[in-house]
């Protein structure tokens, strides 16, 4: 059970005691041990008992001890008996935390997700003492939300799950099955847990699910070549088509291509669906080859430029993860990152990068220990000290700047320009219109200090949508500037989004493919972000940190004093 597993089941322990209205002393203990853990490094996981006990208190030990073991705790589980099922849902709708869900629950008698819409609907909620018509909009804006959302899974658990579900398949004595379908297709958000399986392995996998106690089969969604089961507490669907030896590649290709991949092919006279129904092929690429076409990778099968003359070359130089020689977008110990900076530098050596740029919180974002003046300076100096002994591995210097509510970066020009680099990104004052979210950030975009710009939209996928922006005249903005287009490739923000993304390729901006790292591991991330730019159709010369050492150095000088804008 990963750190950020444990922190997920503490804060849900934490939610019920704050609605079930705990003493706070004991919330605030828990609350504790939450932020402790976010903050560190060493796996929990990997300590025996011992260790553990040494390092916390008795009660939290123990919790600890039981989450490593069972994924859950005693005490969680008591909580949970004393919430009905309904209010704990109410507790996942944005904005709406606990104390409010205990007024609706208590108070009003509202105990369902269902219930609540019904009583925004009618306008009923904006009635009750402490919501008025603006809280009643929101919450129902947030249930919308969440419906869409349900059952979805961002990558990475889409990723882990199937591969828990191979492994208790196999065990299972089913075999041949493969994945297909979002996983493959690299989609940001995981609809279902498909596969594609021998159809001599069906009378298994249905014994599977009635022995399964955490899925349960949906008849009504299956038929004799598909058997789609839910997972019973999330709602996530699992789905598994079928087919025989002669079938195998043609469905294996349907399964893993869009609808627009087929649609753009027929746009311009390519006789794709006829080859696939008529045609026997042993694989993907033998189909192309009849169309005397490159073989397209299930993730670029999107209907958006896989079909042009030039995609061949294109192909050849889309960007690989193997093809980063650096990564720019990290936090340290210096903000609310979990190591220190020499640590992340020494990890990215061990990958064999080239260059490791720091980039912690500015000041304006004390949530996150941001830096301030005095902070800045000591680890320039830290920098400074660790750079000659690392020669010629480089770090850089740069900052995550906030961009302030009315579009100024935080520090002053002074401090701005000792940094390498600028990324300026928005983290507060988030609730705005187009409008004003659009001139925000061109105002940003045209300081001369912004390097890149971070996380264009604040989304949080499966969480919170992102404030709304004129994407053409950010990224025209952003060329005009010289300014580079960061994909955060933290799987719950791939953002900017690789739609947006292909626009700005397209017209020739600058990206930087960026892991938002926190801890050494979180460098990884970039495999996500890599996923999304060569959906964008990204090069390996439209990204910044495929740049090498010298490059990316003159890169930066260039941006500082106003040769690129």
């Amino acid at each position: 059970m990963s750190n950020s597993d444990i922190v997920e089941k503490l804060e849900e322990a934490i939610s019920y005691m704050e609605l079930l209205d705990f003493n706070v002393f004991k919330i605030n203990a828990f609350r504790k041990l939450s932020q402790e853990i976010e903050k560190t490094a060493q796996p929990i996981e990997n300590l025996d008992k011992s260790q553990i006990s040494a390092g916390y208190s008795k009660g939290m030990a123990l919790v600890l001890s039981e989450l490593v073991e069972t994924e859950t705790f005693s005490e969680l589980k008591d909580i949970e008996s004393k919430v009905p099922a309904g209010v704990r849902n109410m507790l996942q709708i944005s904005g709406l935390g606990p104390k409010k869900v205990r007024t609706l629950w208590l108070e009003a008698g509202i105990d369902s997700i269902k219930i609540l819409k019904n009583s925004c609907v009618s306008g009923h909620l904006s009635q009750i003492k402490g919501f008025g018509s603006k809280a009643q909009e929101s919450i129902l804006s947030g249930i919308e939300f969440l419906e869409e959302v349900h059952g979805k899974l961002l990558m990475h658990k889409g990723k882990k799950l199937a591969e828990i579900l191979q492994d208790e398949l196999s065990d299972f004595g089913i075999e041949g099955i493969v994945p297909v379908g979002d996983l493959v297709l690299k989609s940001e958000v995981v609809s279902a847990i498909e596969f594609l399986s021998p159809v001599s392995e069906r009378k298994k996998i249905r014994d599977w699910f009635a022995q399964n106690q955490s899925f349960e089969l949906n008849l009504s969604q299956s038929g004799p070549f598909i058997l789609t089961g839910t997972q019973i507490e999330k709602g996530t669907i699992i789905r598994f088509f079928f087919a025989t030896k002669p079938e195998w590649e043609k469905q294996l290709f349907l399964l893993n291509s869009t609808e627009q991949h087929w649609q753009a092919a027929q746009k311009i006279g390519i006789q794709l669906y006829q080859k696939w129904s008529k045609g026997t092929f042993n694989s993907g690429e033998e189909l192309y080859q009849s169309l005397e076409k490159p073989f397209v990778s299930p993730e670029l099968r999107i209907g958006k430029f896989e079909w042009n003359e030039d995609f061949n070359v294109k192909s050849e130089n889309l960007i690989q993860y193997s093809d980063l020689k650096g990564c720019i977008h990290n936090h340290s110990l210096y903000s609310d990152g979990k190591n220190t900076v020499e640590e992340m530098a020494q990890w990215c050596i061990s990958q064999g990068w080239k260059y490791f740029g720091i980039a912690d919180h500015s000041k304006s974002a004390q949530y996150a220990h941001g830096l301030f003046e005095e902070m800045v300076e000591k680890q320039w100096k830290e920098i400074d000290e660790i750079n000659q002994r690392l020669y010629p591995f480089k770090i850089l210097k740069g900052i995550e700047s906030d961009i302030l509510s009315d579009g100024s970066l935080d520090y002053d020009s002074q401090t701005l320009a000792g940094f390498d680099y600028v990324v300026a990104s928005v983290h507060s004052s988030m609730k705005m219109d187009i409008a004003t979210a659009t001139q925000r950030l061109i105002k940003a975009i045209e300081n001369p200090f912004t390097t890149i710009l971070g996380h264009c939209s604040g989304r949080i996928l499966l969480k919170r949508p992102g404030y709304p922006v004129q994407y053409q005249k950010i990224i025209d903005a952003c060329i005009s500037n010289g300014v580079v287009i960061e994909i955060n490739a933290h799987p719950s923000r791939l953002d900017m989004d690789w739609g947006n993304l292909s626009s700005a390729l397209e017209k020739g901006a600058m990206i930087s493919i960026n892991p938002d790292a926190h801890e050494r591991e979180g460098m990884k991330l970039m495999e996500y972000g890599t996923f999304m730019a060569r959906k964008a159709g990204a090069e390996r010369s439209s990204v910044l940190n495929a740049m090498s050492s010298v490059e990316i150095i003159n890169f930066l000088e260039k941006k500082k004093s106003g040769i690129i804008k």
